[in-house]
C-alpha cells in the first residue's frame, strides 16, 4: 500500500507543511504500515524536497507548477490503486478536489491549522493548541485528531538531548523555513534594543533558510550588538541540537513551538502569520512560555520586560521545560499513522 503526501514548499510558503508530511511519512515507514510517496509542484524549494525525501528513501513526483491543490490526476503520476491513502498539508485544496480523489478510491487524510473548508475527508489531523476547540463542517464519519498529542515530529526532533556548551545563556531564534524578513523588522529592533539591557553576553543561535537576500537583512540588522553574540545556522534542517542547548527561545507561532516543547524549551511566541495566531496565543495557558503577541504589533517595553523576566529566572524556565515535554512526547506522528491505517478500506 502506498500513501501519497501532498504539499509544497519554497520561500512563499514556508517548510513547516514538508516538514509535517516527512514527519508522517517517517512514522509509516518506521512502522511498515505503507510505502511513503511524495507528490509536489516544482517550485523554489524543489531542493529541499529532494534533499528531505532522499535522506530517508522516498519516492518523489514532480507536478508543473500551474497544478493547484489536488487538481491533478494522481493515477497519471503513479501506480495509485484504489485503497491506497492520500495525505494533502495544503491550504489551496478545495472540498471539490477532496471528493473527487475519494471518489477514486483514496482515503483521504487532511493535516489542517485553519478549519476554514468544508473537509470532505475520512480523517482530519490539527496539532494545534485550540483544535479542539475549532468547529469544523466534515462529512459524516470524518475522524478528527486533534491537539498535540498528534504533533508531527520528524525522526531527529524525537530524541533532543539536553547540554550546555557555554557558561553564559544562550538564545534560540527560528521563525519559520519561508521569507519573512519583512514581517520580523520590528521583532530585530527590538533585540537590537534589547542588547543594551543585558548584563552578560549572550549567545545567539538564530536558524535560517538558505535564502541570502534573507540573511543578508538579518545579519545588517542586528550587527550592532555588542552583548549578544549571533550564530547563524543557515540552511540546516535538523535543528534539535542547536534547540538543545537553549535556555531560552524566541520563535514563531507554527509548527516549532511543539518541536521547542519536546525539546524543554521555554519560548516567547510571536504571530508572523494569521494560522500561527491560536496557537501562539495559547501557550501561556499550555504553560509552554508566553506569547508575544503579533508581530507586527510587538510592544518594545513589554517584549524587554518580558524577555529579561525569563531569562532571569531559572524556576520559570524549568517548570515551563517540564510543561512542554509532557505535552508533546514526540509519538504523534506514530499515533496520526497507526490511526490512518486502522481506517475502513473503501468498498470496491
Amino acid at each position: 500500500m502506498n500513501v501519497f503526501f501532498r504539499c509544497d514548499a519554497g520561500p512563499g510558503y514556508g517548510f513547516g507543511h514538508l516538514m509535517r508530511c516527512i514527519a508522517l511519512a517517517q512514522a509509516f515507514d518506521r512502522l511498515g504500515l505503507a510505502e511513503p510517496v511524495f507528490v509536489v509542484r516544482d517550485l523554489d524549494g524543489a531542493a529541499l524536497h529532494e534533499k528531505l525525501t532522499a535522506a530517508d528513501g522516498f519516492e518523489l513526483i514532480f507536478l508543473p507548477q500551474a497544478a493547484r491543490g489536488l487538481d491533478f490526476d494522481l493515477p497519471a503520476y503513479s501506480p495509485f490503486v484504489p485503497g491506497d491513502i492520500v495525505v494533502f498539508d495544503n491550504y489551496d485544496v478545495l472540498t471539490a478536489q477532496m471528493r473527487t480523489v475519494r471518489e477514486q478510491g483514496a482515503l483521504l487524510v487532511a493535516v489542517d491549522d485553519l478549519a476554514d473548508r468544508r473537509f470532505c475527508a475520512d480523517m482530519v489531523i490539527n496539532q494545534n493548541l485550540g483544535a479542539k476547540e475549532l468547529v469544523y463542517d466534515a462529512s459524516p464519519g470524518t475522524r478528527f485528531l486533534l491537539g498535540p498529542r498528534y504533533a508531527l515530529l520528524r525522526r531527529g526532533m524525537q530524541t533532543p538531548e539536553k547540554r550546555r556548551t557555554s557558561p553564559h545563556p544562550k538564545v534560540f531564534a527560528c521563525f519559520g523555513g519561508g521569507y519573512f524578513f519583512p514581517r520580523i523588522r520590528g521583532v530585530l529592533e527590538n533585540l537590537l534594543a534589547l542588547d543594551a539591557s543585558l548584563g552578560e553576553p549572550v549567545g545567539l543561535d538564530f536558524a535560517l533558510p538558505d535564502i541570502p537576500e534573507q540573511t543578508e537583512g538579518v545579519r545588517s540588522a542586528l550587527a550592532g550588538c555588542r552583548m549578544f553574540a549571533p550564530n547563524y545556522i543557515v540552511g540546516e534542517l535538523d535543528l534539535s541540537r542547536h534547540m538543545a542547548g537553549a535556555d531560552l527561545a524566541v520563535t514563531a507561532g507554527g509548527s516549532m513551538v511543539f518541536e521547542l516543547a519536546h525539546a524543554g524549551v521555554p519560548q516567547l511566541v510571536l504571530a508572523i502569520e494569521a494560522n500561527q495566531e491560536p496557537t501562539a496565543r495559547r501557550v501561556d495557558a499550555a504553560g509552554l512560555g508566553i506569547c508575544l503577541g503579533k508581530a507586527k504589533e510587538l510592544d518594545s517595553a513589554f517584549f524587554t520586560r518580558t524577555f529579561m523576566a525569563l531569562l532571569g529566572n531559572p524556576g520559570k524556565r524549568r517548570e515551563m521545560s517540564m510543561a512542554g515535554k509532557a505535552l508533546v512526547d514526540g509519538r504523534g506522528a506514530e499515533r496520526s499513522a497507526e490511526a490512518i491505517a486502522a481506517l475502513p478500506r473503501p468498498q470496491a
